[in-house]
C-alpha cells in the first residue's frame, strides 16, 4: 500500500502541473489510456480493453506528430504506462480516494484534449 500510495502521489504531481496546462499532455493521455486496456486484460474489475488501446495508441500518434523526438515520447508512454496500470489499480481494487480523483482528472482532461486533436476527436 505504501508503494502505491507514493505511486499515486507522483500521478498527482504529474496530473497537477497538467491541470495548470489545462489538458495533461498527449502522451501522458496516452500512457493513461494504455495503463487501462493492460488494467482490463489483466482483470475483469475493468473492461473496454480494446477502446482504451485504440484510444492510448491514437493519443501516442498525436504526441509523436507534436513532438521533435518520436523516440523519447515513445519512451515517456513506455515509462509512464506501469505506472497508470498501479494507480487504477489503486483506484478501483482497493478504492483509493487520491488515485480515483487523480484518474477522473485524467479522464476528464483527456477527453476535452481528444476533441482537440484529429487522431482522437471521434474516438471518445
Amino acid at each position: 500500500m505504501i508503494f502505491r500510495t507514493g505511486v499515486a502521489l507522483i500521478l498527482l504531481t504529474t496530473a497537477t502541473s497538467a491541470t495548470a496546462q489545462t489538458y495533461p499532455s498527449a502522451a501522458q493521455c496516452s500512457a493513461f489510456w494504455l495503463g487501462r486496456a493492460d488494467y482490463a486484460a489483466a482483470t475483469t474489475n475493468l473492461d473496454g480493453e480494446e477502446e482504451a488501446r485504440a484510444l492510448g495508441y491514437a493519443f501516442q500518434a498525436a504526441a509523436v506528430r507534436m513532438s521533435e523526438d518520436s523516440a523519447a515520447i515513445k519512451k515517456s508512454i513506455a515509462d509512464q504506462r506501469p505506472l497508470m496500470l498501479l494507480l487504477l489499480d489503486a483506484f478501483i481494487y482497493e478504492n483509493d480516494k487520491q488515485s480515483r480523483e487523480i484518474s477522473e482528472r485524467l479522464t476528464d482532461g483527456c477527453g476535452a484534449l481528444a476533441s482537440q486533436l484529429p487522431e482522437t476527436r471521434d474516438l471518445m
